[in-house]
């Protein structure tokens, strides 16, 4: 069974749902697919740009055996946290 996680780097406000809208598409969609839990599984890792100060934000308490342990890796952010996302990609 193939292993699939979506990481993004979201602005979620206290008063806003936990997942964005684009996020809760994609795993709505994903998961209404055929093969979803027979094929393949989906799981979400998102990273709060409203609760994590960006100077502040650390990678290095990520489980990351459970990141090798993917067959895909999809990262999901917005042009003006691309500061981010390019260290968690080099690392």
């Amino acid at each position: 069974m193939k292993k699939v996680k979506i990481i993004s780097f979201d602005l979620i406000r206290q008063k806003d749902l936990n997942e964005s809208l684009a996020i809760s598409y994609l795993l709505a969609d994903l998961m209404g697919r055929e093969g979803y839990n027979t094929d393949f599984t989906v799981d979400h890792l998102s990273f709060n740009l409203y609760d994590n100060a960006a100077t502040s934000l650390s990678f290095s308490n990520l489980d990351l055996n459970s990141l090798l342990e993917c067959d895909t890796i999809a990262i999901g952010a917005y042009v003006w946290s691309d500061y981010l996302t390019n260290p968690f990609i080099e690392f």
